[in-house]
This record gives structure tokens, sequence and C-alpha cells, in this order.
């Protein structure tokens, strides 16, 4: 384990601790670490939806002017790292490292929770490297969000839906009065949030503070061109036929926040220039988020977190032309409303596979399968590979012996504990072109467990497969669903050695190191037939 990783663990580990709202334990571990969010400058963006989006365009723009910039996010989509940005990229893992390291060591922090550390680590990187512009995204809420320690140059609040409700309350007006906790005295606000009850909460909050308020619809808007482009007004300023880098009519409005921010920045004394702003807009890149990457199939990637993000990319979805079959992989964590989230993709895919993180705040798998069937995957990798299949525009070729007895099938056992059995043959086309054969042995009167593929029924089967991509997933539902038996080849892709050793270890018997040897003995015992 490298010292990167062992900092990782440690600051993860911290995660246990849970959520922890309050400011006092923040700012007096700024206190004694020299309040290092005094030396930067910031623009503070809270927020249900479309908060990190906004970060990305004041940060692009600021960039594109010639600012030496920062910006924090979160969650972070692949890489903690990418939690910190300076100048648009992720902070060194080396540096990572060392004030992760620093912070452990610090007794006074011992209090502090995994998001408070990371915040103090961004607070640290952004006075260190000079940053002259921090695009800083709140994380839970607002008011007591560990964020919430800096006196910014603009507070920007976007749209407000529910979330969170068990913490931040059961209404959009409850919501936003926590959101609303940002706005500071005498700071400009730009609130681009267009639910009627949470905006009258924040325009209250922004003229009790006496805080000059702009607000979506009224004082700054966008409308989106049929060709794509948009046009925002800002007062005294209006930008003609922006080109947004960033996916989805949404993103519109998140544009007109993002400018709206910027001309409050330039009646501050910033010079961000025109130029900036059409650089800015085109050129941000926030990955995950309506992201595009074609293939075979081509996947679009969405971060969408909650009922009204899954609406919205339900919505883009709509609007796109699909050659093939649509498959929705989803995953999600336990407090969020899956019901309603799930919902949205109603009519508009054709199959679903459920995939969770390996983290404890994750959904179960049996839950999302319970209020939409789909197919269950044991990790996030199987259910890529299985959203692939599933995704083929070609019907699988399924033969099904039933009465087959443990007995006949495995006559080395003894134990005859589940004598009538149903043995499924189910061939797939895999992505690289390859065969994808499973044998699957199963009871059809058996519940699945939480971390069974709902293809092996819950009990177990042969696999038979010259797909490299499906070897690590066969190898790891050798453990998940129990297979007594996994066929496949021993060599002549990365991790076939792997896949070979899984199967001996998990059936001790009949592993082959050839497929046709292997469909020979399938067929010679009468488990399947040849076509």
């Amino acid at each position: 384990m490298s010292d990167y990783e062992r900092a990782l663990a440690w600051v993860y580990g911290l995660q246990n601790r849970g959520v922890k709202l309050g400011l006092e334990r923040m700012q007096a571990a700024l206190a004694s670490r020299g309040d290092p969010q005094r030396a930067c400058p910031f623009v503070h963006i809270a927020g249900s939806n479309g908060k990190g989006s906004v970060a990305a365009m004041v940060e692009r723009i600021a960039r594109a002017a010639g600012y030496h910039t920062g910006q924090f996010a979160s969650p972070h989509l692949s890489r903690y790292v990418e939690r910190v940005l300076i100048d648009g990229a992720p902070l060194d893992e080396d540096e990572a490292t060392r004030r992760l390291c620093g912070q452990r060591a610090d007794a006074s922090l011992d209090d502090l929770t995994f998001f408070e550390h990371t915040t103090l680590l961004a607070f640290e990187a952004f006075r260190d490297h000079g940053c002259d512009l921090v695009a800083l995204e709140a994380g839970l809420g607002g008011r007591l969000d560990a964020t919430n320690v800096v006196t910014p140059e603009v507070s920007v609040v976007t749209s407000i839906s529910l979330e969170h409700q068990h913490i931040l309350g059961d209404t959009t007006a409850a919501i936003a009065g926590e959101k609303a906790g940002i706005l500071k005295p005498g700071v400009p606000a730009v609130i681009a949030a267009r639910d009627a009850p949470a905006r009258e909460v924040l325009k209250a909050r922004a003229q009790a503070l006496g805080a000059p308020v702009w607000l979506i619809g009224e004082d700054f808007d966008a409308s989106r061109r049929a060709d794509g482009l948009v046009d925002i007004a800002v007062p005294e300023e209006s930008f003609d036929g922006l080109r947004l880098g960033l996916a989805g009519a949404y993103q519109a409005d998140n544009a007109a926040a993002a400018v709206a921010a910027v001309q409050r920045l330039r009646s501050r004394g910033y010079r961000l220039d025109d130029d900036a702003v059409r650089t800015g807009l085109a050129e941000v890149r926030w990955p995950g988020r309506l992201e595009w990457v074609d293939g075979a199939p081509a996947f679009l990637f969405d971060a969408a977190h909650n009922a009204d993000g899954c609406a919205t990319l339900a919505a883009h979805l709509r609007s796109l032309a699909f050659s093939g079959p649509v498959v929705l992989l989803f995953g999600a964590m336990s407090d969020k409303d899956h019901a309603r989230m799930l919902a949205s993709f109603d009519g508009l895919v054709d199959a679903r596979v459920y995939a969770i993180p390996p983290i404890p705040r994750a959904a179960a798998l049996a839950a999302l399968a319970a209020i939409r069937p789909g197919v269950v995957a044991p990790s996030v990798a199987a259910g890529v590979e299985l959203a692939i299949v599933t995704g083929f525009d070609v019907p699988a070729t399924i033969h099904r012996l039933d009465g087959a007895t443990a007995v006949e099938i495995y006559p080395s056992r003894d134990d005859d504990i589940v004598p009538e059995l149903t043995v499924t043959h189910v061939e797939y086309p895999s992505a690289d072109g390859t065969a994808i054969g499973l044998f699957l042995i199963h009871r059809a009167d058996l519940e699945p467990g939480p971390d069974t593929p709902t293809i092996l029924n819950g009990y177990g089967g042969f696999a038979i497969t010259e797909s490299p991509l499906w070897s690590p997933t066969i190898a790891s539902w050798c453990t998940a669903g129990g297979l007594y038996a996994i066929a496949g080849l021993r060599g002549g892709f990365e991790h076939g050695e792997e896949w070979h050793a899984a199967g001996k270890r998990a059936n001790k018997q009949n592993v082959f190191d050839d497929f046709h040897a292997a469909a020979d003995w399938l067929v010679a015992e009468g488990f399947t037939t040849r076509e």
C-alpha cells in the first residue's frame, strides 16, 4: 500500500463519524491552522442541483480571464483529489498525501469529520497555491455546512428541490432556509431557484441581511434557441448566442447564474471580459454530468442524485434519438427517494441493471429491484458488463432442462440437500464479439441473497465464456452467487488465470482449460444440447 493509499484509508475511515453539522469544530480547526480561508476570495455556491456545474462555469470563466483559480467540489467522481482543483486540475496525489498526513498528526483536529478534514485541506491548498479566486461548492445544506466559514465576494444559490429531508426539512421552503445560510450581510446574492416557496425564503433572507439580490426570471434569465445556443440577460448587459460546454437544457439556468455571478464580480473590480465569458462557458467541462461517450454501445453518464435530477436526466433522454435499446444502469445511496427517481425512467428504458459501490450508505440492491424489476449485479464493474450484454438487440437463446437432480449433476456430492434443480442455458453475444454462455443451476423457489445476481436466482451454476470482459465478473459471481462449477479458458486474456483459479476454489471439480471441452462435457452429461 502506498503512502497515498494509507492516507486515503485514514480519511475515508472518518466517514464512520457520519455527518456532524455545525461550525464550531471547523472554526476552531481553522483558527489553529492560521485561518487559511481568509487568504483567498470566494464565490460560495449552494443548492440542490446545479451547484457543481455553476462552480465549474465560474472557475472556467475566471481562468479564461487569466486568473489563478481554485475550485472545491463534493463528492468526487472517481478520485479523492478531484475535490480540490487548482487551475482546473486535481490536486497532486503527493501533495494530498502530505496534507492529509499533516492533519492526521495534528491532535487539535481529532474531532473533525471526513468532510471537515477535506474542507480544511482545500482551504490550505488554495492559500498555499495563491489562488486569485475560488469557486467554493457547499456540501450538505449551507447554514451549518463546513464551507460556511467564508465571507465571499458573491453568494449563489441554484435550484432547490426535496433532498436530505431528514436533515434539511421536508419542504422546499425549509430546505431553502438552510441553503440561505450562506448569504452574508452586504454580500451580493444571486438566486437561481425557480421554485416559488424556496425563492421567497431566499429573497426574504437576502433582504433581511441587506444583501443586494438578483433573482432568476426577474433580474437575470436565460433562453435556449432551437440550435442549442443560449441567450443570457443580466443587469446592464446581455450575451447572445452562447455555446455551452455542458449538455442539457437545464444548463441554461446554471449558465445564467454563473454569468450573473461574474457580473457581480465585475462590479467588485474583477477583470472578466466578454471574451472570457464566452470562452469559459464554451470550454467548461464537468465529468459525469450528461457526459456522452461514443462507442458500441455508447454510454451517457450522469450524476443525478435526487428525484429532480433524475427527472431532468429523463427529459434529456426524451430529446435524444436511439438506434437500439436503452439500458439504465442505476445505483444510489440509501437515503434517497428511490421510487420517484426510478419512476422518472418509466417508458424511456428497455431494461434496468442495478449496481452499487461498496460503501455503507449504498442502497440495498433488493430494494431497488423491488421498486422496478431489473437485473442485480454484484459490483459496479459487473453492472457495466451486464448493461452491455443486456443492451444488445439480440434475444438470448435459452434452454431449460427441468427435473435434473443434485446426484446426477454432482456425482461426488453425498449431501443431496436440493434434489430438484433447474438447469438454464443462457447465451449472449459479448461486447467484443465472442460468445458468452451461462449454464445456471438453480432452484425456482429460492430467493436470491442481497449480493446475488438475479440471473443466478440465488443458487449457482456453471459458466462458460470466451470473453475477457466477463472473466472478472464471472469470477466474482463464483463467490457472490455460490457457483458450484465454472468452466473457462485458463489463458489467452488478462484475467484468465485468476478466473480459472477462482473456479477451482469454488467448485473443486469440472473446471476446464478449454471452452469447447467444457461445452462437450455439458452436452455429454445431458445438461444442454447443441443447436
